[in-house]
């Protein structure tokens, strides 16, 4: 018995052939792993996420003040960085303006009072608290020294400084004479450390 041959289209060099699609059991055993798939990243992907935005929200801050130190150096005379919250709020998280401030009041008011930077607010769930030296604004002496002694700003994800052993938070830490730096981690244990080497208590009380 011989073999049918291919069924022509009646076009030269065309020949029909049977189509192959993916049957539905197939479909859903491609659903079901690419769902498997997703669960097990979308952990680690919002994990990467909140410590990127940790560290711009941070850095941010962090390079409005050195600016302001700098500024009050070659000027020699006072520069703020005030935030935008509420008066006494502690609340960094609601943006900030760095200014020369002329009468050193830690306000900003007349011409002179010149701006020169201003931060937007950190992006939900980024909360950032400023320590009692840092609850409403922290000013730069001629000298490049912080004028209420060192200070803390501590910038958390979802007010949680760890989970899991893994950090959800980052620290200034303002010293006396105006160093500004990301607090580290020497335990390893997901919480920063202030400059003698104590852990950050909580996301509202640095």
């Amino acid at each position: 018995m011989t073999s049918a041959a291919p069924l022509s289209l009646g076009l030269p060099g065309l020949i029909a052939r049977p189509s192959h699609g993916f049957t539905l059991i197939e479909l859903l055993v491609v659903i079901s792993i690419a769902a498997l798939l997703v669960a097990i990243g979308l952990p680690n992907f919002q994990s990467i996420l909140s410590k990127q935005r940790l560290t711009a929200s941070s850095s941010e801050l962090m390079t409005a003040l050195q600016l302001a130190r700098s500024e009050s150096i070659r000027l020699q005379r006072p520069v703020t960085v005030r935030h935008s919250g509420l008066i006494a709020s502690r609340n960094w998280g609601a943006g900030w303006t760095a200014f020369i401030d002329t009468d050193g009041n830690g306000l900003q008011s007349g011409a002179t009072e010149t701006t020169l930077r201003v931060g937007a607010p950190a992006a939900a769930p980024i909360t950032a608290i400023g320590n009692g030296t840092a609850a409403t604004h922290i000013t730069f002496n001629g000298d490049g020294s912080a004028s209420a002694g060192s200070a803390i700003v501590i910038f958390c994800s979802g007010n949680a400084l760890q989970v899991d052993s893994q950090s959800r938070s980052r620290a200034l830490l303002i010293s006396r004479v105006g160093r500004v730096r990301i607090a580290t981690d020497n335990n390893h244990d997901g919480v920063p450390e202030d400059d003698a080497g104590v852990a950050i208590a909580s996301c509202t009380a640095p």
